[in-house]
């Protein structure tokens, strides 16, 4: 029961679809590591008669794929992060049943190592025969199974450094700061996990060197002793906790609303279209499920800037900041693409569908009005990143560039939140949700090719344009786009006879019929 916990979500229902995606998870990222090395040996055969840059090239690749197993479990372990840990069903059902508290711990760490195996087992042993097979192939050091062993052992213990290491720094913040401390730096926490885990390519030198793969199962298995010892001992504590909850529902943020009433009023002209934005805005803040999704999104964009922009801050090269580069002048952009990618993903996930009750008696004449609070909300969510890429670029540049920088970012953020707010036929967070829809397992690369002609090849032509003259035109274009993009989306909202509240209709339901 506690090992089907760990992938529950009130998003998709228990059985096969959880299978499903944690088959697909181990899959998609298991094949980089197992496929590398054999995709490189093509380089290897360039190399046979160097043997000191043979071995060197094969260590380096080596040293790739465990950099891969480890970011793949960081991301499986923040994925899983809502069901590691006791909930309020553990002291209010399982805590009343005559049970040993023993028998609860043991069992929760139990599914613990046993999904830390799969993961193992799945991920490093297909790779780990691979660079055995490699190795041997052109005669390296250690012959097959030397290879092999030794790379299952430092990958092994890498990912157990990686994997129990988050689980025992969860705790250790649960026991120290409280859970009520603890939720409101759950998001922080998430965001610098995510930034931490997609930066781990920087740690390459440093697993590079012999000494850290042959410690590594060593430093695995302290690391695994001491979080499942830290888990056991509070585990009593964290019950305790979850049944006292935090009380956070009743903390006000009055800037916060200020502020989001503020951004409404700017993107939204209709009073329904500004209840639609607010609701919108209102609910990612207070949901902790949904802050910690668009956290996830908020951390990738920051680990994104933080690969582009961190090679010039440590290798001190201030001299490439005194003008616009596309590294830079692409930040905002990730911000605003990732950010509007994340809240149009969350607009399909309900917050409480019996609640929904709520709008479904008030919905708006025209049905468009509440339409367009939704396009305004992913618009709100593009402030900041502007407002991010004036002060920047004015630092840095000057005031005539700041502006033009924000008002290239403003209109880019304009357009995609129209593109992404066409076909919208529902209030956000208020109707109810099929799991299995997402085309990104086979959509990825589309996805991937539009999120680089966004930004960074954007960022290029803004660039260019800064140096050679015709921003003033890019920007009329751009504004010409904005303003097609919304005439469309407008169209299709006008055309919305009812806000829809069911995922599928029940027109496209099934009967079947057994006969004895």
């Amino acid at each position: 029961m506690f090992f089907g916990r760990l992938f529950e979500s009130d998003l998709m229902p228990a059985g096969s679809p959880q299978i499903q995606l944690v088959v697909w998870v181990i899959a998609f990222l298991a094949a980089p590591s197992t496929l590398a090395p054999i995709l490189l040996s093509k380089k290897y055969v360039w190399l046979v008669n160097d043997t000191q840059a043979l071995h060197g090239s094969m260590e380096a690749d080596r040293t790739m794929a465990l950099m891969l197993s480890m970011i793949a479990t960081g991301l499986i372990t923040l994925v899983i992060w809502e069901g590691v840990f006791p909930d309020r069903r553990d002291g209010r059902i399982l805590g009343v049943l005559p049970v040993r508290l023993r028998t609860f711990v043991i069992a929760r760490l139990t599914a613990l190592m046993a999904l830390f195996a799969l993961l193992v087992i799945a991920m490093t042993a297909l790779s780990s025969v691979s660079f055995g097979l490699i190795n041997v192939t052109f005669a390296g050091p250690g012959g097959f199974f030397s290879r092999t062993l030794s790379h299952f052992a430092a990958a092994a213990g890498l990912e157990a450094s990686v994997f129990f290491g988050i689980i025992a720094l969860q705790c250790a913040l649960l026991n120290t700061v409280g859970a009520a401390v603890a939720q409101r730096l759950a998001v922080l926490l998430q965001v610098s996990m995510v930034v931490g885990v997609l930066q781990m390519p920087l740690l390459l030198p440093l697993l590079s060197t012999p000494q850290v793969p042959a410690w590594a199962p060593l430093i695995g298995l302290g690391m695994s002793v001491t979080a499942l010892a830290l888990y056991g001992a509070s585990y009593r504590r964290m019950t305790r906790l979850a049944l006292e909850g935090t009380g956070a529902s009743t903390v006000r943020r009055p800037v916060l609303q200020r502020l989001v009433t503020l951004a409404a009023s700017i993107t939204a002209f209709s009073p329904p279209a500004r209840g639609v934005c607010v609701f919108s805005l209102r609910t990612v803040v207070r949901s902790r499920r949904h802050r910690m999704i668009l956290a996830g999104w908020v951390g990738l964009a920051f680990a994104i800037i933080a690969a582009a922009v961190m090679p010039l801050l440590v290798g001190a090269r201030w001299n490439e900041l005194q003008s616009p580069r596309p590294s830079l002048l692409a930040a905002p952009l990730v911000f605003i693409a990732l950010t509007l990618a994340g809240m149009r993903m969350l607009f399909a996930i309900p917050s409480d569908i019996r609640a929904n009750w709520t709008v479904k008696t008030q919905q708006p004449v025209p049905v468009r009005q509440a339409l367009d609070g939704a396009a305004a909300a992913l618009m709100a969510c593009a402030i900041p990143s502007v407002l991010l890429a004036w002060g920047t670029a004015t630092v840095l540049w000057g005031v005539r560039v700041g502006a033009i920088h924000a008002v290239f970012c403003a209109c880019l953020g304009f357009l995609l939140a129209q593109v992404l707010a066409i076909g919208l036929d529902k209030v956000p967070f208020t109707c109810t949700y099929a799991p299995g829809k997402a085309r990104f397992v086979k959509l990825w690369p589309v996805y991937l090719t539009a999120f680089s002609f966004y930004t960074y090849t954007m960022a290029s032509l803004e660039a260019e344009l800064l140096r050679r003259g015709g921003i003033y035109k890019a920007l009329g274009v751009l504004i010409v786009l904005g303003a097609v993009a919304a005439y469309v989306r407008y169209r299709r909202a006008a055309e919305v006879p009812d806000l829809r509240f069911e995922s599928e209709p029940l027109e496209t339901l099934t009967v079947l019929t057994v006969h004895s």
